[in-house]
């Protein structure tokens, strides 16, 4: 990739994987009010050319965390210790509906689908239970920088 990529996640039981990268040029600038956009990639084998083959590339996200359900299929996208943005993005990998059983076979990428959002204001870890039902969200000063100002008037 061309790209700068800040995370790289293997599906834990699988055998695909998620890329997080950018190019957004404010990346590592610290610049005050600036919203950093990522990109996130899903790969998988590709046995006709013995090599892994994008499967789906989503632009232009705020997230810049990935971690995947601890029984894969599942993965989570957050924004994690941002001071203005605070999403969370659930991921199905595999979503089939009863009334579309054969989405399965169609184009590499069509049974991705977004499940949901969520919102947790100064986000600064993510954890996913061991069963992969649920999400634990945790926001810490501990790890957030602080600024303080004084006032140098009267």
């Amino acid at each position: 990739m061309s790209d700068y990529v800040p995370q790289f996640a293997w599906e834990p039981h699988g055998n695909r994987f998620a890329v997080l990268s950018t190019n957004d040029v404010n990346y590592g600038q610290n610049v005050p009010g600036a919203v950093i956009k990522f990109n996130v990639d899903f790969f998988q084998p590709d046995p006709k050319k013995g090599d892994f083959t994008s499967i789906k590339h989503l632009e232009g996200k705020l997230a810049n965390n990935i971690t995947w359900s601890p029984k894969g299929r599942h993965i989570a996208f957050s924004t994690l210790a941002s001071p203005t943005k605070c999403d969370i993005e659930f991921w199905d990998l595999d979503f089939v509906t009863d009334d579309n059983p054969n989405r399965r076979e169609a184009e590499q990428g069509a049974n991705i689908q977004l499940l949901g959002t969520g919102e947790h204001y100064g986000i600064t870890d993510l954890a996913w239970d061991p069963s992969g039902r649920y999400i634990a969200t945790h926001a810490s000063a501990w790890r957030q920088s602080v600024s303080v100002m004084r006032n140098t008037g009267a």
